[in-house]
């Protein structure tokens, strides 16, 4: 092979004319074409091939615009069809290739769909192939007659919370369009223009923004007035000439971003900028970390074997006779509420408590003192938990949400990244809530986390994504849609799944439960769903380990696709480990607050138990020890009644009670926010009810988000200076609308005949009646 490859390179670089072989229209053909073929390799493809009949051909160096040409004319193998490879080989089975489908890997036949004369639908004596430059279309192809028009606007955003829970619209001559997220740098968006004409008037706005309020135009964010429109057309035709231009103008929309690089407001550039935003942010959670020792409910797994019985499979391998709070009486009894569990906890949650209440259902899972063994999980415990803050990292996605995954997470002290452990290293003496409880940072054995498999088999697609399949209309991929909750019905009833995998089988025939989701969702996929009955179908990127260790491996060849973390000395999984395995057993609660617009959807997966309240009002009930199971909420329908812009508080509630496995995937379109330092209303003291006459306490916080402490201090005990203004504008920015400025309240404290009354700062009066006049 490596012999032919240098003959047929060579022959390419000479220019040989004598036509061999044209490529013909059809295997049957005796018709046939010789086009010239431009194609564009990919970024990520480090050489290109061609695959013609049973020969391989590296293609000839790429020009300066990326584009390589193949004249089939000049080139010796017969064949009727032919595929772009990233390796010298003949198939796509360890890696991606181009054919007439779109982009492609683990495809053994790659040649049934191979580009064809007829691929073209046209006689032209040139076509240009590439992938598709829009991002909406990633896994499709684009095939021109001419060589393509491309340009691109990129815009970089203000970086406060506003825009980071915007979706970025671009207005164009009229007409809105969702801008995309720029994988290559934080903080931009882009707009792609592909063989079509450019708009002459264009704004950047929030999804929010209708009333375009906020817009940002000509002049960036800064802009006093309203927006004044881009000419965009006109740009590109004026910058077209600049030095450094590459069909690409950059924005910089930021006035203090664009004022530190350029000098003065005005942010255009033909290259890209030295400016880089932000594309995460952190939500701050408590962690309850305990172990089966210190506590009955948390429980480990019988390692598995093919000869164990369903009861088994579902006893606790780590039983303690003499533990708090038991749930079983012996290591040979039936864990209660395997498998998803509905209905444990009450539908509402107090509002100033934040703390959930077991149901009569919930208590059957507990034990004897089940609803003191349920607090012990969400509140520190003398001797039976420690208690600390932990940052849950989220980061933007290219659809435009954020979303934290444990499968790519690496936790501090971890020695490869897969898994939700939290709890893996020993937390810092700042992060403390609580006394520290070396027992329940005990370490067992632990696995690295699987994946849902795609259809590996099934001919009739031409993109087998199986489970992996994202929902037309949801934007997530089908194995989050699958269960049924309070804030979502297009699923199905998962009560009592995900307990052991292999409610889903498709190797010999389907079960019911599979026949329903298949049913309802239009997929199939490989095995039982899961990657252990279909290791080769890791997603892309997916990490290999050499069997039964946490050594990664360069290669899959060999390996394994889930780690594993044992010290290797017994077979015994309910052992403490001492140098190696994971803090497995734990439960977190987050608090956070979202604002209000339509469409906007929220997703998590993970085991064990996982509840979330929105609006005080359980929106996920995915309960009971569980394999990775999914819930999710659409919030339009949800929250019917919700205003928009107004804030709603999201409470989420996470446990880990049960080895070898945890793992958490959050993704949502919610931005979550959290409380920050400042001033705020306490509440307000009534003087004169019947004149509207409020005395209003105020409170300043001070919170480090990092190390989840609060310090708050009220009305006179707050010491940092507080100012005010009166202002017709909500933002407090614009000056023209102020009415009394920060001066001439110092100056004068009472203002309006009594109608503001300042003169005691920290605790303010407003007097409705007198205002009125």
């Amino acid at each position: 092979m490596r012999l032919f490859k240098i003959v047929m390179t060579m022959a390419i670089a000479l220019g040989m004319t004598s036509a061999w072989a044209d490529l013909t229209k059809s295997d049957s053909s005796s018709e046939v074409c010789s086009p010239k073929v431009h194609f564009k390799q990919p970024q990520y493809w480090g050489k290109t091939f061609i695959v013609l009949g049973d020969s391989v051909i590296e293609a000839p160096k790429a020009d300066a615009d990326g584009w390589s040409t193949i004249d089939f004319s000049k080139i010796s193998p017969n064949g009727a069809r032919f595929f772009f490879n990233a390796s010298n080989r003949p198939d796509c089975l360890y890696n991606k290739c181009i054919t007439s489908k779109g982009v492609k890997n683990k495809l053994m036949y790659a040649s049934k769909e191979g580009f064809t004369c007829a691929t073209f639908k046209t006689d032209s004596a040139e076509v240009w192939i590439q992938e598709h430059p829009d991002p909406k279309k990633t896994g499709e192809i684009y095939i021109t007659t001419k060589k393509p028009n491309v340009k691109e606007f990129y815009v970089f955003l203000p970086q406060n919370n506003y825009w980071m829970s915007a979706t970025p619209l671009i207005n164009e001559d009229g007409k809105d369009r969702e801008m995309d997220v720029d994988p290559e740098s934080c903080g931009w968006y882009f707009r792609r223009y592909i063989d079509e004409p450019l708009p002459a008037s264009v704004v950047i706005r929030s999804d929010e923004d209708v009333v375009m309020e906020f817009a940002i135009g000509m002049n960036g964010a800064w802009e006093e007035d309203a927006a004044e429109p881009i000419a965009l057309s006109g740009l590109f035709e004026l910058y077209s000439t600049e030095p450094g231009y590459n069909n690409a103008i950059y924005f910089v929309a930021d006035e203090e971003e664009s004022q530190r690089i350029s000098g003065q407001n005005q942010g255009w550039f033909v290259k890209r900028p030295d400016v880089i935003g932000k594309c995460s942010y952190v939500l701050a959670s408590m962690i309850y970390d305990t172990d089966a020792s210190l506590h009955g409910a948390f429980t480990c797994a019988p390692n598995w074997n093919a000869a164990q019985t369903d009861e088994q499979a579902l006893t606790n391998a780590c039983f303690y006779p003499n533990v708090k709070f038991p749930v079983v009486t012996s290591d040979s009894a039936v864990m209660p509420c395997v498998g998803v569990t509905t209905g444990m906890v009450e539908s509402t949650l107090d509002s100033k408590t934040k703390k959930m209440k077991l149901t009569s259902k919930g208590q059957k899972c507990f034990g004897a003192q089940a609803d003191s063994a349920f607090a012990a999980m969400f509140n520190f415990t003398q001797g039976v938990n420690e208690q600390y803050c932990l940052d849950i990292p989220f980061s933007r996605t290219l659809d435009n949400k954020f979303e934290f995954n444990s499968d790519y997470y690496q936790a501090p002290g971890a020695k490869v990244p897969g898994g939700f452990y939290p709890a893996e290293e020993p937390p810092a003496a700042n992060m403390m809530r609580s006394e520290r409880l070396p027992a329940a940072e005990s370490k067992r054995r632990a696995e690295g986390p699987t994946f849902f498999t795609t259809d590996l088999y099934n001919t009739k697609t031409t993109s087998p994504l199986g489970l992996r399949t994202v929902h037309a209309t949801e934007g997530f991929p089908v194995h989050k849609l699958i269960c049924n909750g309070p804030g979502w019905d297009g699923g199905i009833d998962c009560e009592g799944l995900f307990a052991r995998g292999s409610e889903f089988s498709m190797n010999n025939e389907l079960t019911d439960v599979g026949k329903s989701i298949s049913q309802k969702f239009n997929v199939t996929w490989c095995g039982d769903g899961w990657g252990w009955s279909c290791p080769s179908d890791e997603p892309e990127g997916w990490p290999t380990y050499t069997e039964g260790t946490e050594k990664q491996l360069n290669t899959n060849a060999g390996g394994t696709y889930r780690w594993t973390s044992t010290d290797g000395k017994d077979g015994d999984d309910a052992r403490i480990l001492t140098d190696a395995g994971r803090n497995m057993h734990f439960c977190s609660e987050s608090h956070a607050k979202f604002r209000f617009k339509e469409n906007l959807k929220f997703s998590i997966s993970g085991n064990d138990d996982i509840w979330v309240f929105i609006d005080n009002k359980l929106a996920v009930d995915i309960g009971g020890n569980h394999l990775a199971a999914p819930g999710y909420v659409d919030v339009d329908k949800f929250l019917p009644n919700a205003e928009f812009g107004k804030e709603y508080d999201i409470d989420i509630y996470f446990c880990n009670r049960r080895t070898p496995t945890s793992n958490l995937d959050i993704k949502t379109n919610m931005f979550f926010e959290q409380p920050e330092s400042g001033i705020t209303v306490l509440g307000t003291q009534d003087l004169n009810f019947f004149v509207g006459q409020n005395k209003y306490k105020l409170c300043q916080k001070t919170i480090n988000i990092s190390t989840c402490y609060t310090e708050i201090r009220c009305t006179e005990e707050i010491s940092d200076p507080i100012t005010y203004i009166f202002t017709k504008d909500k933002t407090g920015q614009d000056a023209t609308k102020t009415l009394v400025g920060e001066d001439t309240f110092k100056a004068n404290p009472v203002q309006y005949d009594g109608g503001i009354d300042v003169s005691k700062p920290t605790t303010p009066i407003i007097d409705e009646y007198k205002l009125r006049e």
